[in-house]
């Protein structure tokens, strides 16, 4: 008897809860749903109309979803996918009352849930801490995912929400697909906020993925360079510069490397690489330079060929093998000398330190960026394997 009263209570007790149904359902007609999110600096021309005559710091464009637009696939029905999105602009001093001023032009409150992409012009990650100010409120929005791509635009981050998508129906959507699937060498790994927040905390030097629109289309080749010491966007790597920096982190997957032989361009495509570093410290009370040594094993295939190389002489490959791994030389010292200059330890060298000479790096890390990462000295011993010759680019014709 008493076994069932206490069901019974227990039954009253949790049927209520069980009883409410979707308690945290959002209606999507009541909602703006906010795919992409580009901030730029306050020009006379994104100034908004304001009640006060201070212009704002910041002008951000929300990309809108329109649900029934969604509903068409690309480029059927000669449909362009743009009925499935809009932009909206506006002009304040902060991300909070960006959104609060969205939400007087929009009617509908902005919902961060379905975030993919932030894109912050290089004019307002130059400002130092800027680029923190920015990424904190998205941070600290408890709707947001951990998993939002970060991008750099070199010029106007509001252009790169206008591009003409392709295959998608948005052009956030051609964007971040783009930016995902893609393994160029000239590219860095994609940039998630929450890493970006981390190295914010740990005040850590990076490169992220930098983005310019160009016509109706966009690029990504190069990468970003953000100084955890100055707290602010240093510059920009080329494509070339990347692809050495992928190198020396480790994290190259494929990629193209072009050099010249006997007067004609040869090319091998990386199937793999590998490299590994090693520190030699000084000695305590000198001034001497800490010296790390890249051991990086390079293994691919001949893409292109010369005219006047016969591949299946080994002394060619050979020779072509020394040609490639003198390229590499020339990228990754270009690399390091364009990281010196800018005083940012991009490729983690002070992680390093602090992982395998912890003692050294306790007494020289608030010196390491700024006095004594420049003046580091740093040598490759690459090593280039090609696997496979690929196809002759000749007829050998019967004497």
């Amino acid at each position: 008897m008493i076994s069932r009263r206490i069901g019974a209570a227990l039954l009253a007790f949790l049927l209520p809860p069980l009883a409410a149904g979707c308690w945290d359902r959002i209606e999507i007609d009541r909602h703006s749903f906010v795919t992409g999110i580009a901030v730029d600096a306050v020009t006379p021309a994104t100034r908004d109309e304001r009640v006060n005559t201070d212009p704002g710091r910041y002008h951000a464009t929300y990309q809108i979803i329109i649900p029934a637009g969604l509903k068409n696939m690309p480029g059927v029905g000669g449909t362009t996918g743009d009925n499935a999105f809009f932009n909206i602009g506006a002009s304040e001093d902060a991300m909070p009352s960006l959104a609060a001023r969205m939400t007087l032009k929009l009617s509908r409150p902005p919902y961060f849930e379905h975030l993919k992409l932030i894109v912050v012009s290089d004019e307002v990650a130059q400002q130092v801490n800027e680029f923190p100010n920015v990424l904190d409120y998205y941070l600290r929005n408890s709707k947001m995912r951990r998993d939002v791509d970060v991008l750099v635009s070199q010029g106007n981050a509001e252009q790169t929400l206008t591009i003409r998508p392709l295959n998608e129906k948005t052009p956030v959507e051609q964007l971040q697909t783009t930016y995902n699937t893609h393994t160029s060498s000239f590219m860095v790994k994609p940039s998630r906020i929450g890493d970006v927040h981390e190295y914010f905390l740990k005040k850590k030097s990076f490169a992220m993925q930098s983005i310019k629109k160009l016509g109706n289309d966009s690029t990504f080749g190069g990468a970003a360079l953000y100084n955890g010491t100055e707290q602010r966007l240093v510059g920009f790597l080329t494509g070339e510069m990347t692809q050495g920096l992928n190198l020396l982190l480790g994290t190259l997957q494929g990629g193209i490397v072009e050099t010249t032989m006997k007067g004609d361009v040869i090319d091998m495509s990386i199937e793999r690489a590998k490299r590994t570093i090693r520190a030699a410290i000084p000695k305590a009370g000198t001034d001497d330079p800490v010296r790390f040594t890249f051991r990086i094993n390079v293994e691919g295939a001949v893409e292109k060929s010369a005219d006047q190389v016969d591949l299946n002489e080994k002394a060619n490959i050979r020779a072509m093998e020394e040609r490639f791994r003198e390229r590499l030389d020339e990228v990754l010292r270009l690399t390091m000398r364009t990281l010196q200059a800018r005083k940012t330890d991009a490729v983690g060298l002070g992680t390093h330190l602090d992982q395998r000479h912890y003692r050294y790096w306790k007494q020289i890390r608030t010196r390491w960026e700024p006095e004594l990462f420049p003046k580091a000295e740093c040598s490759f011993d690459i090593r280039v394997i090609l696997r496979h010759n690929g196809n002759i680019n000749r007829e050998r014709h019967a004497e």
